[in-house]
């Protein structure tokens, strides 16, 4: 599971309150969360997932589209195109933190991984 089905799995009530701060209602943002979350997971296969996330924090909407078809959506959905655009800026900060967290806890757990491997190795050299 990568950091944005992580995050639309376990925070959807946090992407929910989020989406509705920016007035979309709870009815809009419940048929756009899944939606958004199968677009980005879909832009992920041709990108990475922090440039599918990081094109989100865009000013410009066709940056943005990059991730995620808006106006496709837009229609899909049944909401404004400039709501969906609100809508992915309000999420975007929490998907970064989601995928910031992820890559710090992977990054500890090989440098853990690493340190036992190296004192190992100290041992088995020492025995010799």
């Amino acid at each position: 599971m990568g950091a944005i089905e992580q995050c639309f799995s376990e925070h959807s009530e946090a992407l929910l309150k989020r989406m509705i701060t920016v007035d979309l209602t709870i009815g809009e943002a419940n048929q756009l969360l899944p939606e958004i979350e199968l677009a980005l997971c879909i832009s992920c296969r041709q990108t990475n997932e922090f440039q599918t996330i990081a094109r989100l924090f865009s000013k410009f909407r066709y940056e943005m589209a990059k991730s995620v078809d808006i106006d496709a959506l837009s229609v899909k959905v049944g909401v404004d195109a400039v709501r969906v655009v609100d809508g992915l800026r309000a999420i975007a900060p929490l998907l970064l933190q989601v995928y910031a967290e992820r890559n710090h806890r992977r990054a500890q757990a090989t440098a853990e991984t690493s340190a036992v491997a190296r004192q190992s190795q100290t041992l088995c050299d020492v025995d010799e």
